[in-house]
């Protein structure tokens, strides 16, 4: 804008500067004043501007007359009035510059329009242009929209985690896994009494011995390959069997004992 400003006033002092025209006469050379023409001119908004609704815009304009003097200059919103600068000086003055503000409302296109008057009451012209006001932009700063809690599915057939087979020898103990017990770690199960229980042996090179039937229990103690052991108990699927531990009972795996009994015939023993 301040260029632009810069720019009209630039024409306005070269247009002031008398030129010589003509053709030489016996004294020299004949001269005329080149008579400098009014102007209006809207400097902001720019035209084509798009405005946020409810935005402050400033108005700026600046009108020339150097013959009669620019008295007043007017600012208009779709030909209503919205603003006006009057001259200081008596009879108006050559150049004249005025600012104003205008609240866009309404979304829509508009029309502004600046004009410039002499002290007599007559237009020395008319500057306009086009703005475009659109409405405010959504504010992303505010609390996101609630969403609905997803919901749980149930995986697909074929998809539940399996458990591994230990490898031969490795003395993994993996099997069907009971539901996980509590935080706190239980005492072994308490060991049947009406149960004289089984002799056997470790076949694993080692093996884990857990606090209840399945791998999510924890581990109370190790045990090596060929170490004694009896077997007071099975769980219902028969996949693990209670021995005889510290008093109580204590589970390992089935298949890392060398029981070959009927598995059936042991008492069950509940988890803990």
């Amino acid at each position: 804008m301040g260029r632009r400003v810069i720019l009209v006033l630039s024409m306005l002092v070269l247009a002031s500067i008398a030129c010589t025209l003509g053709t030489p006469s016996e004294t020299g050379v004949v001269t005329e004043d080149i008579e400098v023409r009014p102007l209006v001119l809207l400097l902001a908004p720019v035209n084509g501007s798009t405005i946020a609704e409810g935005a402050q815009v400033t108005l700026h304009a600046i009108a020339l007359d150097s013959q009669m003097g620019v008295a007043r200059i007017e600012f208009r919103i779709d030909d209503v009035p919205v603003g006006e600068a009057v001259s200081d000086q008596e009879g108006g003055q050559p150049t004249l510059n005025a600012t104003g503000t205008w609240q866009a409302l309404g979304q829509a296109g508009h029309l502004v329009t600046v004009e410039a008057f002499r002290a007599d009451g007559s237009s020395l012209g008319i500057s306009d242009v086009s703005v475009n006001v659109v409405p405010q932009p959504r504010d992303r700063s505010g609390p996101p929209a609630e969403t609905a809690p997803p919901t749980e599915e149930a995986p697909p057939p074929g998809d539940a985690e399996q458990p591994d087979e230990p490898p031969a020898g490795a003395g993994a103990d993996q099997s069907p896994t009971e539901p996980p017990p509590a935080d706190t770690p239980a005492p072994p199960t308490a060991e049947p009494t009406a149960f004289p229980g089984v002799d056997a042996s470790v076949t694993y090179l080692e093996l884990n011995v857990r606090q209840g039937p399945g791998t999510n229990y924890p581990a109370v103690t190790t045990l090596a390959q060929g170490d004694p052991v009896t077997i007071i108990g099975r769980s219902a699927d028969n996949t693990w069997l209670a021995i005889s531990f510290d008093g109580g009972a204590a589970w390992v795996i089935a298949e890392s004992v060398d029981f070959t009994g009927d598995v059936g015939q042991l008492p069950l023993v509940a988890a803990p």
